[in-house]
């Protein structure tokens, strides 16, 4: 098998949400024949071999995949209470549950990539908008369990992300 990547680069930071609406873009542009393709964090927490049973579960018809950590072993404080607060806010905004909306290995069809690029934001609460999107559409979204190796650096919460949850939700309801 040979692997290769497109690096897209942005000329500022200018948050998750854009580097992965670039990245989209180039998708569209570049890769006409693209079915699917998969997010992940570049923090190191995701393994290789999730990252293919993702990719499997894409190939087998599914449209949106959403891992959900495994939450054994020694779990930083900070990790815990920021995706436990995640969960509940969400689950509060939505009446919906998700196990985990703050993994950011996930899987797309190609087939939705028009309304992903229009999904607003472009800092960190693009990635809570998609779920938003998904959840207030009743598309199906299937959550797919794997390991992740935790450490103190995955620590590092952006709890300002609850705000923009709370602020942005209305706006995707809307739609």
């Amino acid at each position: 098998v040979s692997l290769s990547a497109d690096v897209v680069t942005l000329e500022k930071n200018s948050g998750k949400g854009a580097a992965l609406k670039a990245g989209m873009r180039r998708i569209k542009e570049c890769y006409p024949d693209c079915q699917n393709f998969i997010t992940c964090d570049a923090d190191g927490q995701h393994r290789i071999e999730d990252v293919i049973k993702v990719r499997d579960k894409l190939k087998s018809g599914k449209k949106f995949v959403l891992t959900v950590r495994e939450r054994k072993g020694k779990i930083p404080l900070r990790s815990r209470f920021g995706n436990d607060l995640s969960k509940f806010v969400y689950t509060l905004l939505t009446n919906s549950y998700l196990s985990d909306n703050q993994s950011g290995l996930r899987g797309f069809s190609i087939s939705n990539i028009d309304w992903l690029l229009s999904v607003e934001k472009d800092k960190y609460d693009y990635e809570m908008n998609v779920l938003l999107h998904l959840t207030y559409e009743k598309m199906r979204i299937l959550e797919y369990p794997v390991k992740t190796p935790y450490s103190e650096q995955y620590s590092i919460m952006h709890f300002k992300m609850v705000k923009e949850v709370f602020q942005n939700a209305q706006t995707v309801k809307a739609r």
